[in-house]
């Protein structure tokens, strides 16, 4: 037996090693059973057979030791975040993909929608009138897809060439273009418009000139922005704000995000 006097010059400095050589050696048992454990988590999660609560419990308890905890269905979480660290660096991420770090899950919230515009200038002169009318308010991005409008028309139809259609036409504000279509037909498209009446026009004055043209509807994505006033956590906190704008002419909507 070996005695140790900590009152005397080295007796501490022996003690501490020995106290360390010891918690690096439980440590690294740590590790060890935890990678065993790690592989058998990983063939309980593959398997078909859901495991019970009981079965978690059992389990959980059996290398409570080991600092380890239940925290989702098939999915353990350490409390000791060091070990995280030193089991991530000897598995080479493998523990990240079975103990993921739990990220926060965003929260809906209610607004206000003054507007909704493809031009970000539009958006902000909106939102200039809103401050001097005493709103506050907020601009977002939402993408959606929705219906533009083309009018078309089918130069096999007209057995005219391309130039001498749009001399004839001859509508400055709209800049054609010509194209092939699928069946190899040369047409002559307009410019596409969100506005179905802008293409009734525009169809309205091509047969005025004498010729057949046709309406097109495609479906593309879109971004928006749009203008927003409070922020609220359900619809009803959100009804008082819609009716003030209201009040002062301003037309709005609801919206969750």
């Amino acid at each position: 037996m070996i005695e140790i006097n900590l009152l005397k010059q080295g007796h501490g400095i022996l003690y501490r090693q020995k106290y360390i050589e010891r918690n690096i050696a439980h440590r690294r048992a740590k590790i060890f059973l935890l990678l065993i454990l790690l592989l058998s988590s990983l063939i309980v999660y593959l398997t078909p057979a859901k495991p019970s609560n009981f079965g978690k419990f059992i389990i959980a308890k059996l290398f409570d030791h080991l600092d380890i905890v239940w925290f989702e269905e098939n999915v353990l979480s350490l409390k000791d975040n060091i070990l995280i660290k030193e089991l991530k660096e000897n598995t080479s991420g493998i523990a990240g993909k079975i103990f993921p770090e739990k990220k926060g899950v965003k929260e809906e919230a209610f607004y206000v929608r003054v507007s909704s515009t493809l031009s970000s200038e539009e958006a902000d002169a909106i939102q200039k009138d809103l401050l001097t009318k005493g709103f506050q308010s907020d601009q977002g991005i939402y993408r959606e897809r929705t219906e533009k409008f083309l009018v078309v028309i089918n130069l096999a139809k007209t057995q005219e060439s391309a130039e001498s259609v749009l001399k004839k036409i001859n509508i400055p504000e709209v800049t054609w273009e010509i194209q092939k279509s699928e069946n190899k037909e040369i047409e002559i498209i307009s410019p596409s418009s969100f506005s179905l009446d802008k293409a009734e026009q525009i169809k309205a004055l091509i047969i005025k000139k004498g010729f057949k043209a046709e309406i097109t509807k495609i479906n593309i994505p879109v971004v928006f922005h749009e203008v927003l006033v409070g922020q609220f956590k359900d619809k009803e906190r959100a009804l008082p704000v819609l009716n003030k704008l209201r009040r002062a002419a301003i037309q709005g909507r609801i919206v969750k995000r």
